[in-house]
């Protein structure tokens, strides 16, 4: 038998009383909205990290091609 089971047989209180369940509850509660708020910083972080590396590429892509036309035109 459980220490919760024989402590509710012998008459006296669970060792947690309700306020304690839902202090912790709540504290739970915090403790998920803290790791969603940080896994959606997470991935806005991750999309703009993406989004400047696609852009430096393009950036590279247009600046060569550019380039090529101008060293031809030049000639």
């Amino acid at each position: 038998m459980s220490t919760h089971r024989l402590a509710n047989m012998s008459g006296r209180a669970p060792t947690k009383c309700k306020c304690q369940m839902a202090r912790s509850i709540t504290e739970l509660r915090a403790d998920f909205l803290h790791l969603r708020r940080w896994r959606k910083s997470v991935e806005q972080a991750q999309s703009y990290t993406f989004k400047a590396v696609i852009t430096i590429i393009v950036s590279g892509l247009v600046g060569a091609v550019w380039l090529g036309i101008k060293v031809m035109l030049g000639k």
